[in-house]
């Protein structure tokens, strides 16, 4: 989230909202409410048109297929 950080100038606690948008089930829904936020910041530091949009596109397809299955609970496996 770091990324959020530094190219849209998000704070940590919108990179945070981020995340979690990006590990939830609904995770494109959610990203869509922090997308105009997102186009906002990486527009004012110069990432626009193709550049702003594909790594608008890769967030979203990392938190489509990436995102859940690294989350760390999700197929832990039981030992007892």
């Amino acid at each position: 989230m770091q990324m959020a950080i530094d190219i849209a100038g998000f704070t940590p606690s919108e990179a945070d909202q981020l995340r979690r948008a990006m590990g939830s089930k609904r995770s494109l829904q959610k990203m869509e409410r922090l997308k105009e936020r997102l186009y906002a910041g990486m527009a004012e530091r110069g990432a626009t048109g193709e550049v702003a949009d594909l790594i608008y596109t890769q967030l979203a397809a990392f938190a489509n297929y990436g995102f859940p299955v690294l989350s760390p609970n999700r197929h832990r496996v039981r030992l007892f």
